[in-house]
């Protein structure tokens, strides 16, 4: 554990610069800078490019975002003249209410009540009670992959580089009470009489999304075999929230630093990107971790300073990451000074970030 955040803080950058032959530059080190973008303007083409604008001035060179589909062509023209892919953003949501995650009668209950100030909107919850505002379905039922395979299908064929998913995980953090799920549970018990139902559950569960965002990836591909894939493992998975590099898509952005107070230690940010660098290649020897970094300006008390920025992707950079995630890219560019740390970090256009930031 380490005991003094303000010196950890003060010697980032020398532990970033030590851990990379011949103290590469962090810009060069992240070949792959992708950003997530939702709160600026989708509707002109002047407030596309200005998000392709706020995209190269920051320093990424990914965009992940949903253009209007008759502004897909104009965009992706926009991002390749400043040097920036775009991938098309594939959130799972949607389809017949009927095939809606089933959890118990108790956490329905739960549902109902108000969302307490600490809610993490999905991310690592706060609270053991916690549970995520979002109807999600069962990624289990076969009508669900065939409605989504459609949807990644057709995403695939429009004029984008790549797929970014997102949104694949559990209303209620650990599983799905439905009869398929209860079904695949009780024939994985049967195969493997030693285990619990709590451990055989998580790997059900697990394995559900798993592959799940496998089939989507195989789908992309076979529609288009160069398209390029990413995905933000997200919501929270309680059971083993570090799955990510069972994933078949070139860059995994799993979270090193969430959006909402209280923020994560600094010890956990540099646990958390050490973990997924180093198991990065376990399943996929050819993909990347990308530590993934939430920035958020509203309300104001979610605000993190620069300097707290800047120590973020300083553990990423001493994790020794190829690759680097944000959100969201509007939030930032509106917060000059954290705009300029970041900007300065990934070797963007805009002035550096000055010393007491």
């Amino acid at each position: 554990m380490l005991r003094d955040i303000s010196l950890v803080i003060g010697c980032l950058s020398l532990v970033g610069a030590a851990s990379r032959p011949g103290g590469t530059d962090p810009a060069e080190q992240f070949v792959w800078r992708g950003v997530w973008e939702w709160s600026m303007d989708h509707r002109t083409e002047a407030g596309l490019e200005e998000i392709a604008d706020a995209c190269q001035s920051l320093g990424f060179n990914v965009l992940m975002m949903s253009p209007p589909e008759d502004l897909i062509g104009f965009m992706r023209e926009q991002c390749h003249q400043r040097g920036i892919k775009l991938y098309r953003s594939t959130v799972f949501s949607g389809g017949d209410e009927t095939w809606r995650q089933v959890i118990t009668p108790e956490e329905q209950d739960r549902a109902k009540q108000p969302f307490p100030e600490t809610y993490q909107h999905g991310g690592e919850p706060y609270t053991p009670d916690e549970l995520h505002k979002r109807l999600l379905p069962c990624w289990n039922r076969p009508e669900v992959r065939e409605y989504f395979r459609k949807k990644v299908a057709n995403f695939a064929g429009s004029p984008v580089d790549g797929l970014a998913f997102d949104g694949v995980g559990y209303t209620n953090y650990y599983r799905c009470y439905c009869p398929t799920c209860e079904g695949r549970l009780a024939e994985s018990r049967e195969q493997h009489p030693g285990l619990s139902e709590q451990e055989a559950s998580a790997i059900c569960a697990e394995q559900a999304m798993v592959e799940f965002i496998n089939e989507m990836a195989e789908t992309a591909r076979a529609v288009r075999p160069d398209i390029e894939l990413t995905i933000h493992v997200y919501p929270y998975f309680r059971p083993h929230p570090c799955h990510g590099n069972r994933l078949d898509v070139d860059y995994v952005g799993e979270t090193v630093a969430w959006f909402f107070r209280p923020h994560w230690p600094l010890e956990k940010v540099g646990r958390l990107a050490d973990e997924i660098v180093r198991t990065q290649a376990a399943h996929w020897p050819e993909h990347h971790a990308a530590p993934f970094i939430g920035f958020n300006s509203r309300p104001a008390r979610d605000v993190r300073s620069p300097r707290r920025v800047q120590a973020e992707i300083d553990l990423v950079r001493a994790s020794g990451a190829s690759a680097i995630q944000f959100a969201e890219l509007g939030q930032m560019a509106r917060r000059p000074t954290v705009a300029r740390v970041v900007a300065t970090a990934l070797g963007g256009t805009m002035p550096p970030a000055r010393a007491e930031e």
